[in-house]
């Protein structure tokens, strides 16, 4: 596979009673260059990158790339459980609020 000039970047909320409560037709807004910055993670790589959005109720401020560990990760992605935890952990101990996810779709 050809790495894509642009690969499109998905992010998609953590579906919990209480975001999709908070959620539902509310606009989610990201830090000004986040996007650029998750589009950089993704320039030219062949497989699905992934990572966590990071921020609280309805603004995304921050994203952590994660490992991708999925069986094929040309094709799907699956974040590395042992930095999902950690950035749980993080966020109960008054770190960044995980609000969602991303990843991308490479040509």
């Amino acid at each position: 596979r050809q790495p894509c000039a642009a690969s499109a970047i998905r992010a998609c909320m953590i579906e919990t009673p209480r975001s999709i409560a908070r959620h539902m037709g509310t606009p989610v807004t990201f830090r000004k260059g986040l996007v650029d910055e998750i589009r950089a993670h993704a320039h030219g790589r062949t497989e699905e990158i992934c990572g966590l959005l990071l921020g609280e109720s309805d603004r995304v401020t921050g994203a952590l790339p994660c490992r991708n560990v999925a069986a094929d990760p040309f094709h799907a992605f699956e974040i590395d459980p042992a930095q999902l935890i950690a950035a749980l952990r993080a966020e109960r101990g008054g770190g960044p609020q995980v609000v969602g996810c991303y990843h991308s779709h490479p040509c």
